[in-house]
């Protein structure tokens, strides 16, 4: 008896022993790794601080990055033309044009004369914001068309935007259509400014200038400013200049109705165009992607951002009319989401 009870004690103590040697040879459980995204920095461009373009770039970043943080990205001054040639030659990998601005440049013409063709250059989304072309002068400014200024040769004092800039070409050549220009308007004693957006409403506001040559949507900082301080008025084009200029750089004639702009008392004629969001063909698909998935995942978030993108919509109008090749990033959000077969 005193036998068997050995035998057994000596059997635990080997499985015991067993178990504790099992216990210590167990390899040690790493921990998981955890994955964190790669991060991207981003030069991307709008247009001239408080316009149009760089606002809506500005927008389209900011609700980017705050969904996916690992998108960094500075947004600088540019143009709608400089900032086409920057992205094709990589200086920028996003930036903000128009879509008569890059239909423009694939054909060389008008301010792109003279620089390649810009075959690095992709489509991201079109904004389907409308940039209204027109002019806004002092209430008691006393001509109604820009016909009427050239026909009267009256000493116009006006500014434009600085050269380089689409919007500052475009009205060189409205101007040029009726046989004014920066020379012919000095010659009769006026005068010809190329400045920002905030220094024009200085001008204007103070009296130094008649009118300043504009281009923004219908809710834009600088025309809110200027406004809110006095009155205006809009002179329009006719109707045979506007055929004219949308016949030949493709942007279109339009009516804008009284209201649309601030203190608009009456309906003039003017063109519109459409923004577009562009970038380098190297921008990794990944980040394209990602761009283009949060202003699909959060439209709203993306209108709120300005008041000129409350008529953003979804679907096919983000690419149809995109004058480039759209960047593979863009496609796969698109298909993603369904808009693209």
């Amino acid at each position: 008896m005193r036998r068997s009870k050995a035998i057994v004690a000596a059997l635990l103590i080997v499985v015991l022993m067993a178990g504790c040697v099992q216990e210590e040879s167990k390899p040690e459980e790493k921990p998981k790794a955890v994955t964190t995204p790669t991060t991207y920095s981003l030069t991307t461009a709008g247009g001239t601080p408080g316009g149009v373009g760089f606002a809506i770039m500005t927008a389209t970043m900011a609700v980017a990055s705050k969904y996916y943080p690992e998108i960094t990205y500075s947004v600088v001054p540019g143009g709608w033309v400089g900032n086409v040639i920057r992205v094709n030659t990589h200086e920028l990998d996003l930036a903000h044009t128009t879509v008569a601005s890059a239909s423009l440049s694939k054909k060389q013409m008008g301010p792109f004369e003279g620089n390649p063709v810009p075959e690095n250059v992709r489509g991201v989304f079109v904004d389907q914001v409308d940039n209204y072309y027109y002019i806004v002068a002092r209430a008691d400014f006393p001509y109604d068309t820009v016909d009427e200024i050239a026909a009267a040769k009256y000493p116009l004092r006006v500014t434009n935007q600085p050269k380089g800039t689409f919007a500052g070409w475009l009205w060189d050549e409205i101007l040029n259509m009726t046989g004014m220009n920066e020379s012919t308007i000095r010659a009769l004693g006026g005068s010809y400014t190329r400045v920002s957006w905030s220094d024009a409403v200085a001008l204007l506001r103070d009296g130094h200038v008649d009118a300043i040559l504009a281009v923004s949507g219908k809710k834009v900082g600088w025309l809110e400013e200027l406004t809110a301080l006095r009155d205006v008025k809009y002179v329009s084009v006719s109707e045979e200049l506007a055929n004219k200029i949308m016949e030949k750089y493709g942007l279109q004639k339009v009516v804008i109705p009284a209201g649309t702009l601030p203190k608009q008392k009456n309906d003039i004629m003017g063109f519109s165009d459409t923004g577009y969001i562009i970038a380098n063909k190297n921008v990794p698909d990944e980040v394209v992607y990602k761009i283009v998935k949060a202003i699909i995942e959060h439209p709203n978030e993306f209108r709120e951002s300005h008041a000129m993108l409350e008529t953003f919509q979804l679907g096919s109008r983000m690419f149809e009319t995109s004058p480039f090749p759209l960047h593979p990033g863009a496609v796969k959000a698109y298909k993603e989401f369904g808009y693209m077969s």
